[in-house]
């Protein structure tokens, strides 16, 4: 009897799981929508707003902002520092919710994306995180890593998540990880494949995954 209780309620547990996800979303989708075309056709000061914001957290050209807003629902890394610059004005997923009505969301779903929004914007780098994933790792700990070449164009900082087996051997890299300020899927690339082909020095504690910062300055 005890077991099928457990059953039963870990089967709602998952059902509700799963409409949870799916109201974020069809809330991501429709926040996708409005933000593309009030950037695109809205006002000239909203549009210089979400400039600024993105330029300030490292993304120093203006096609690269027009592109990542236009597919927003798909580029995380432009939606996630729109979110930053949400958070900064408003400080409040209540008011936040208002400001998305205001602009065309529905207000169901500018709620949902207000309230993800404040959690995300607040969330500690290793809540939610795997295994060691959320410790950040100095390049020393890696062999045979080549740092990406910058030429002193782009300041700021990429942090890369990456997943290494038992021996050492990297397996995964993902670059734009929260704590990155830039924003040149250039630089992205040249991070990940410098990380791919290097390997992890596994010490007494075997490490599954983590996260490791390239900073580039000017020269």
């Amino acid at each position: 009897m005890k077991i099928l209780i457990l059953s039963v309620l870990f089967c709602i547990f998952l059902n509700s799981n799963a409409q949870s996800n799916t109201s974020l979303d069809n809330a991501i989708r429709e926040y996708a929508v409005v933000m593309s075309k009030n950037f695109t056709h809205g006002s000239e000061l909203f549009k210089a707003i979400v400039t600024k914001s993105l330029v300030e957290q490292g993304f120093n050209e203006e096609q690269y902002i027009l592109d990542g807003i236009k597919k927003i629902d798909k580029d995380k890394i432009t939606r996630e520092a729109t979110y930053y610059m949400w958070y900064k004005i408003f400080k409040s997923d209540i008011r936040l919710s208002t400001q998305l009505s205001s602009m065309g969301m529905s207000p169901y779903n500018a709620k949902i994306i207000s309230k993800h929004i404040s959690e995300f914007s607040t969330m500690p780098l290793s809540q939610g995180l795997s295994s060691n994933s959320s410790s950040e790792y100095n390049i020393s700990r890696f062999s045979n890593l080549e740092l990406p070449v910058n030429n002193g164009e782009k300041v700021g900082r990429i942090a890369v998540r990456f997943s290494v087996d038992k021996t050492g051997k990297v397996t995964s890299a993902t670059p734009g990880t929260k704590g990155t300020t830039l924003g040149d899927k250039e630089l992205y690339q040249k991070c990940k494949d410098a990380l791919m082909n290097a390997r992890f020095i596994q010490q007494d504690s075997i490490i599954n995954s983590g996260i490791i910062i390239f900073k580039f300055t000017v020269k």
